[in-house]
């Protein structure tokens, strides 16, 4: 029913009427009527028929020139303009400054920056996602985010994690200032990639971007219309109050403007449905009439206005075959207008003057600005309501305001109450290159000395089989006498958490955190990957049209959530196959060799130059002796400072290089690490042997020494004992000569 009605005046569009006539004119229901039908062609046409009033004609001023504005809303409109503005320069008077009509950036919805954040796709090649902004507004924007510019490059912290990452800070701005380097820059800047394939094959690797440009256009639209309100506040002569109605956004019905107020725009509306009935009571239709819209909407809007055939019983059908409780389309509407009064004051001249006679008559002329309102059926000639606007509000200079006000969520722009958040994720997105870059892969902290000399049917078991027997079936065989086997197994082999699990999980919390904050930004409360909004889900929306428009956005809500839902499928599977590494070794080449086509779609911030380094390049046989140093320093766990040490991801890649090129380099690293690790286990059992001779030479240098001291010692008794038998002999013969004497 309304798809139709919008394909009839899409296809033969009508302008505005000529607001340079007289107040009799605008009072009529023709001149309304006029309005009312170039109002909703308007609306047919996706607001980009050219309206062109016979006044505009004349100044060549073409204030509804609706493909102009929405090139600037899209960011694809001519430079020229910019460094008009920027220079001061006016083509039309070259002495005179002036702003042109463009679409501040602050009313643009947040999916630009929405797509390179949160899904963190690709940067874009091409410079219309970006809305840049020439007003006021922007260029007071533009001295903060110079000052934000400047923190954080001065920032240490900032700099320290890029110096990390490999990279250089390049920060991304809500807009794009239009000051002429900027320009400039802007018409030179290509994409660059770090891969070895043409932008045209990373466009098709990445997504089809016929399909994505289509979609994020609709959505552009639809978010930029679920992010305002929309109110009519009209007077109640009942009550005599003001009496404020909420229309819902998706019937909401005006232009867009570079205003936060919407003070510039000329035409407000919004359509509803209403029944026949109510419809015939309010128009009070003669019988001519009643025949003829009768006759309209039967032509427009088929058999959903018609009633069921009655029997001739002879009655007279007032009803003209309609049924009074259909509902047809109704358009309500405002337009503002110029009025010009005309007052004639007489002066009168001498005292001789005479009624017949005036002297000096003076005819003085002033404009004034006025509101007319409209209420018209779609597809018919019926006006329900037309003419000037009863109790319009003026301030102190006399201009008017509609009865229509439209007003941002929070009073804020979306870009400007998203930024904080967009903040937030790239913080949060930092920190998980960061964790990822650091990440360690799971492994065990073993007591490598309880594995040795374990022998079976006579022959030694290495270590390694030990550990592979304890991997496959769970049983430990250990060289060590501990009462407590569940204490000895956890001390012995004990696990060692690593991988991206955690981190996964922290992104994904963080991430999905961060969406549903923007989803209430933009007019979604509940987002939900994948699935329409449901009727009243989205803000300012009671209720939503249950023909054309809920399977429009339907459809278009499906589209964007299975365009999102892939690509984050798409990064979830690149990292569940990054953080597997168990297994045998086909199987994780098989899983590297997936890897692989995974990160060649990946975004170049996450492809930082360790995938260029390994992915990209001819190897020479300095990098492949660099290569599998690195990755034996790795594997054996050196210190963290170890320049050489690869990082988990790295070690990753270089297992990953399983092309005819580049399998024997792959396979020889895993033979170098087989050879290392028994070389380490032979040194290990050398060094054993070393020790216990050490120990067999100790003990018999220690017995020498307690042999020769005891040697020692008794000898030393002897002589003294002799030196004492002599010194007896000598005083027993000296006694025996005193006794003699």
């Amino acid at each position: 029913m309304r798809e139709s009605l919008l394909q009839k005046y899409k296809d033969e569009p009508i302008g505005f009427s000529d607001d340079n006539v007289p107040v009799a004119e605008k009072n009529t229901k023709e001149w309304n009527l006029r309005n009312a039908q170039a109002l909703w062609s308007m609306h047919a046409c996706g607001n980009t028929v050219q309206a062109i009033t016979a006044n505009d004609a004349k100044s060549g001023n073409n204030k509804w020139d609706y493909p102009t504005l929405d090139s600037y809303g899209e960011g694809t409109q001519d430079p020229e303009k910019y460094k008009q503005r920027i220079l001061g320069k006016n083509p039309n008077n070259e002495d005179a400054r002036k702003a042109y009509v463009n679409i501040s950036w602050d009313n643009q919805s947040v999916l630009p920056r929405y797509e390179d954040s949160v899904l963190s796709l690709i940067r874009k090649s091409e410079p219309n996602i970006q809305p840049r902004g020439v007003d006021m507004t922007s260029f007071s924007e533009r001295d903060r985010m110079k000052f934000w510019i400047k923190e954080r490059q001065s920032n240490p912290f900032y700099n320290r994690m890029n110096e990390r990452m490999g990279g250089e800070f390049v920060p991304s701005l809500p807009f794009q200032p239009a000051d002429q380097q900027e320009i400039e820059m802007a018409e030179s800047t290509t994409m660059e990639l770090n891969h070895e394939i043409s932008i045209k094959e990373a466009q098709e690797l990445v997504l089809n971007h016929s399909e994505w440009d289509e979609v994020s256009f609709l959505v552009r639209r639809e978010l930029f219309r679920k992010g305002i309100t929309v109110c009519r506040v009209e007077f109640d002569h009942r009550t005599r109050k003001p009496r404020v109605t909420n229309i819902p956004a998706d019937r909401a019905l005006f232009p867009k403007s570079n205003r936060r107020d919407y003070d510039d725009a000329d035409t407000f509306g919004h359509w509803d449905y209403m029944s026949i009935g109510r419809i015939k009571e309010m128009a009070g239709l003669e019988t001519e009439d009643f025949a003829r819209f009768a006759e309209d909407l039967k032509n427009n809007y088929g058999q959903d206005v018609t009633r069921a055939q009655r029997a001739d019983d002879g009655t007279v059908d007032s009803h003209g075959g309609l049924n009074n409780d259909a509902t047809v389309l109704v358009l309500f509407g405002e337009r503002r207008s110029w009025n010009t009064e005309v007052r004639e004051t007489t002066k009168f001249g001498s005292i001789y003057h005479t009624d017949l006679k005036m002297e000096g008559e003076k005819i003085s002329k002033s404009r004034y600005e006025m509101w007319y309102k409209f209420c018209w059926v779609v597809g018919t000639d019926v006006m329900l309501q037309f003419g000037p606007v009863e109790h319009v509000y003026r301030n102190r200079k006399g201009r008017c305001k509609s009865s229509y006000i439209v007003q941002k969520v929070r009073n804020r722009s979306i870009v400007a109450s998203a930024i904080p958040i967009i903040d937030e994720m790239e913080i949060a997105s930092k920190k998980f290159q960061i964790g990822w870059a650091q990440a360690a892969p799971p492994g065990f902290v073993v007591n490598f000395r309880a594995l040795q000399g374990i022998t079976w049917d006579n022959q030694t078991i290495s270590p390694f089989d030990v550990l592979q027997i304890y991997l496959q079936t769970g049983r430990l065989v250990v060289d060590v006498d501990m009462t407590d086997r569940r204490k000895a197994t956890s001390f012995l082999v004990q696990d060692l958490p690593g991988g991206l699990k955690n981190l996964i999980a922290d992104a994904t919390a963080t991430y999905n955190m961060h969406i549903e904050k923007l989803n209430s930004i933009t007019g979604v409360t509940e987002p939900v990957l994948g699935t329409a909004p449901r009727p009243g889900q989205l803000n300012g929306v009671t209720e939503m049209a249950q023909e054309g428009a809920t399977n429009r956005l339907e459809n278009l809500f499906d589209a964007f959530g299975n365009v999102k839902k892939n690509i984050v499928d798409r990064i979830v599977r690149m990292i569940q196959s990054i953080s597997m590494i168990e297994g045998e070794y086909e199987d994780m080449f098989y899983e590297m060799s997936q890897l692989r086509q995974h990160m060649i779609k990946l975004p170049a911030r996450i492809a930082h130059y360790n995938y260029e380094m390994v992915m990209d390049q001819d190897f020479s046989p300095q990098m492949v002796a660099k290569l599998i140093g690195a990755a034996e320093a790795s594997l054996s766990g050196r210190n963290a400072g170890d320049t050489t040490q690869l990082t988990y991801p790295d070690y990753l890649l270089v297992m990953s290089l399983i092309d005819k090129k580049r399998f024997k380099l792959a396979q020889a690293i895993m033979e170098y690490r087989l050879k290392v690790r028994a070389r380490e286990a032979q040194q290990i059992n050398m060094q054993n042997v070393q020790a216990n001779a050490d120990a067999q030479n100790q003990s018999l240098m220690t017995k020498g020494k307690m042999d020769e001291n005891l040697i020692r010692v008794e000898g030393e008794e002897d002589r003294k004992g002799i030196q004492e038998k002599g010194r007896q002999d000598r005083q027993t013969q000296s006694q025996q000569q005193q006794n003699q004497e």
